[in-house]
């Protein structure tokens, strides 16, 4: 959804799809199809307009994953109004800011694994589907380094949502995401054996 007509015709032109209005306009909503939406990014400058969509789309959407742009006074109320996820630009900008000047090569890896810089490297959250075969095994079972060439990196755990470090001994169950490392096609092997669509 975009507001101004001249940004919403360039995006257009880019062949992306968009939807031309006010999002704090309900009707603009259900016209880009915030009831079938699995996911709304709240973006605008404005944090009193992004707390007013998160409410609105909220209230059409019970569902919806929403992850909300916020000045750090208001955090509080976006999560109260239903927003599932926060994002404080200034405050992420200067985390990562700090990362840089202490743990420059980290900052470097992140920014290789979450960006499109050309390389072959791409860090990804997979879950793993009931009816997968790795349902039941231990790390060490599934051996998916060997199988796959993907690095796993971290286990969330689908009932706590407690992000265990992956150990030969883990148990690995339906609905645990899978944090893992690797190219395209190892990624796919990976997608594959967790059995998600």
């Amino acid at each position: 959804i975009e507001k101004i007509e001249e940004s919403a015709q360039a995006a257009l032109d880019k062949g992306l799809i968009v939807v031309q209005g006010d999002a704090t306009d309900d009707d603009v909503l259900h016209e880009a199809g915030i009831e079938y939406a699995k996911t709304l990014l709240v973006c605008t400058g404005d944090t009193r307009d992004n707390l007013f969509i998160v409410l609105s789309a909220r209230g059409l959407n019970a569902n919806l994953r929403i992850i909300a742009r916020s000045d750090v006074e208001s955090k509080a109320k976006m999560r109260r109004a239903g927003a599932d996820r926060i994002v404080s630009p200034y405050q992420t900008g200067g985390k990562y800011m700090a990362n840089i000047a202490l743990r420059p090569h980290v900052a470097d890896f992140l920014d290789v694994v979450t960006l499109d810089n050309g390389l072959e490297l791409w860090l990804e959250e997979l879950t793993i589907a009931a009816g997968s075969e790795l349902v039941g095994q231990t790390v060490g079972q599934a051996d998916i380094r060997r199988r796959t060439g993907v690095t796993l990196a971290a286990v969330l755990r689908h009932q706590s949502q407690q992000m265990l470090t992956p150990e030969a001994a883990t148990h690995l169950e339906s609905g645990d995401k899978l944090i893992v490392l690797g190219s395209r096609v190892q990624l796919a092997a990976m997608e594959a054996l967790t059995g998600e669509n």
